[in-house]
């Protein structure tokens, strides 16, 4: 989710809509667990429905109003999150949706998420915990809940 979040929250202090990278970046992984392979849907952050407000200035805000998780059988998955963008005088920036592309591993009823190095070298990881029909965990503060569909 950095990448997700760093995305979202530098397109709405620039105001700028850059959408995220298109293309199937994801890498191979070990064979996850087959019944957790699928689709979810993002339903909450930090216990809120969507949309929800994840961004709060003086010139505007920024709302979560849909995202998804889709775990791969050869390991990859791709998490979406789209937000809107409403300034202060009551305009909109319209739609954005940033993409973030790795691999997952799901040991007993934790699944970690790894991100591959970007250009400056740094990879991440981030741990939660899925139950087949629903994947939960907290990244720099945010909480995200999914529902498998």
């Amino acid at each position: 989710m950095r990448v997700l979040l760093v995305l979202l929250f530098a397109a709405t202090i620039g105001a700028v809509a850059c959408g995220g990278s298109g293309g199937d970046k994801s890498i191979t992984g070990p064979a996850p667990v087959q019944s957790y392979i699928g689709t979810y849907s993002l339903t909450q952050m930090n216990g809120s429905s969507l949309p929800v407000v994840f961004y709060t200035s003086t010139s505007g805000n920024a709302a979560a109003i849909s995202g998804s998780a889709v775990l791969r059988s050869d390991g990859s998955y791709q998490q979406t999150l789209t937000d809107s963008i409403t300034y202060s005088d009551g305009t909109t920036g319209g739609k954005q949706t940033a993409y973030e592309n790795g691999t997952y591993s799901i040991t007993g009823s934790q699944i970690t998420f790894m991100i591959p190095a970007d250009v400056n070298g740094t990879a991440l990881s981030y741990s939660g915990a899925v139950d087949g029909t629903t994947i939960s965990y907290t990244y720099n503060g945010t909480s995200f809940t999914y529902r498998k569909l």
